[in-house]
């Protein structure tokens, strides 16, 4: 897996994929604007959410909305 996130914060996303409120796709979501800011910096991350939310609705929203 290519991250820099925490062992314990992606223990922590494994765990909440488990539970019957899970969003789907939130750990995906999260590792992705990772990788898109390790790649293309937050420059990149606003491109790409911004080029995201034409299509899908804001909460898609994870790095800037999630601490």
């Amino acid at each position: 897996m290519l991250t820099f996130l925490p062992l314990d914060r992606i223990q922590s996303l494994e765990a909440d994929m488990q539970q019957s409120d899970y969003q789907p796709n939130t750990a995906q979501r999260l590792l992705a604007e990772e990788v898109i800011g390790f790649v293309h910096g937050d420059e990149g991350v606003s491109a790409a959410l911004t080029a995201t939310q034409v299509t899908h609705p804001p909460s898609l929203c994870i790095r800037t909305c999630v601490s």
